[in-house]
């Protein structure tokens, strides 16, 4: 009996230790029923938080390129502006602005990159439009400047502002490499700032080039009416004479005005054939650009273009005033055409070198010039050798017949001659020291309006 007792309170014992352990095995079971509740709210906080943090950077991202797809299509609305050094000032300002931002927010960054992550998106997406439109203005600036030096110089700075550009952006990417940074991007705005000047500075050499397309088809323009107007005058000097002259007048002015207007023509073709000429210099050597940049760039050549093109319109005029004055005073006057006619036959020499000076040796424009100049030497030796031969004549027309003086009155005429001789001797010595000032003092300076 004792020991059915004992046995019982045995089991009696080992079941309220099992049911203890069943109560204490609910309560762990409810407390990590309600861990596991909680962890999963954390997982959908978590989610929800990262899908949001994602949707803002992608909205952060997107709201970047639409402001600057924006900003492309405004500055495609002023196509003149691109490549030019104030475009490209404005561009570098605006950059270094980004550039000081972009450290600070990656400061910020590294310090908390659970919130800052926005901001550096945005301004590393800026950082690299503006960065990518300067090196691009940069070298557009270098291959539209008249100084091909200073333009070569710094396309290669910018060469080397590319490659710092690169390793920022690699910079960026790495961890490792966070802490360089910020050193990065103070060496690229040095840079970036070393070449600003210099563009700037070469902008300020190049002002004077920008208007040359525009001068050069102006002063060809001025050329052309000069020569028409000069052949047009010269007809109407040789009308005038036939209405009021007779005999051999009539007939020395005839010669005279046709070997003029033989030499007008043929500095018309000429004309004729160095635009043409100039012309196909432009179609090969501009590539994609206008012509206007063709001659800004080649400044040289079309300074040289611009110089002949007014010397030959000063020429038609300076030969149509001495035509004027041989038809009008005769033979005291011959001398004055023969200079105008060898002094425009300079010109169109000039206008001839400037012209074929790019031209490639096998055009055919280019033969076709040399023929045109050939003529027109071969018009002015004759407006020459016209002006010699009737002067001449008129002389002899003139000559006194010595029959009719007096001894006495020959000798004082013969001392008159001698004396006028004499004066016309001394007169041509002083004009020739003039000439030679003259030419000494003008040899470099560029032809005035």
């Amino acid at each position: 009996m004792d020991r059915l007792l004992s046995e019982k309170e045995s089991v009696e014992s080992d079941l309220q230790d099992l049911l203890h352990q069943q109560e204490q095995a609910e309560n762990k079971l409810q407390a990590a029923l309600k861990q596991v509740a909680i962890l999963e709210t954390s997982l959908i906080d978590s989610k929800i938080s990262g899908e949001t943090a994602l949707r803002t950077l992608l909205e952060a991202c997107i709201k970047s390129s639409e402001k600057l797809t924006l900003r492309a299509i405004g500055e495609n609305e002023m196509p003149g502006a691109g490549g030019t050094p104030t475009y490209f000032l404005m561009i570098a300002e605006e950059l270094q602005e980004v550039l000081t931002k972009l450290r600070m927010v990656h400061e910020n960054y590294l310090k908390d990159n659970s919130t800052n992550v926005e901001s550096l998106a945005r301004k590393v997406i800026i950082g690299a439009h503006l960065l990518a439109s300067a090196h691009v203005q940069g070298m557009t600036v270098c291959n539209r400047s008249a100084n091909i030096e200073s333009g070569e110089r710094i396309a290669e700075e910018l060469k080397k502002l590319g490659q710092s550009i690169t390793t920022l952006f690699q910079s960026l990417q790495k961890t490792s490499e966070a802490n360089t940074v910020s050193e990065r991007i103070t060496d690229l705005k040095v840079q970036l700032e070393e070449v600003t000047t210099m563009i700037v500075d070469l902008g300020k050499q190049t002002d004077g080039t920008e208007n040359l397309g525009d001068m050069v088809e102006s002063e060809l323009t001025s050329m052309d009416k000069a020569i028409e107007e000069a052949a047009s005058r010269i007809q109407e000097m040789l009308s005038k004479s036939r209405a009021s002259d007779s005999g051999i007048k009539l007939e020395v002015n005839e010669k005279i005005l046709d070997a003029c207007t033989s030499l007008m023509q043929a500095i018309r073709v000429l004309v004729q054939k160095s635009r043409l000429l100039q012309s196909e210099i432009v179609a090969l050597g501009k590539g994609t650009a206008s012509a206007k940049e063709f001659y800004k760039r080649n400044h040289q050549w079309t300074e040289g273009l611009i110089s002949a093109a007014k010397s030959v319109a000063q020429g038609a005029n300076f030969l149509v005033t001495a035509a004027n004055k041989t038809v009008a005073g005769g033979a005291k006057h011959q001398l004055d055409l023969v200079v105008a006619a060898q002094e425009i036959a300079a010109c169109t020499a000039q206008l001839v070198v400037a012209s074929r000076v790019k031209a490639p040796r096998s055009s055919t424009n280019l033969t076709a010039l040399g023929t045109a100049s050939k003529n027109v030497t071969q018009a002015t030796g004759i407006v020459v050798a016209t002006a010699k031969d009737c002067s001449q004549r008129l002389e002899d027309s003139q000559d006194l017949d010595l029959g009719t003086l007096t001894v006495h009155q020959a000798k004082t005429k013969e001392m008159e001659i001698q004396v006028k001789v004499l004066e016309l001797e001394q007169a041509l010595q002083v004009e020739r020291m003039r000439l030679a000032s003259f030419r000494k003092k003008n040899y470099q300076q560029p032809v005035e309006e």
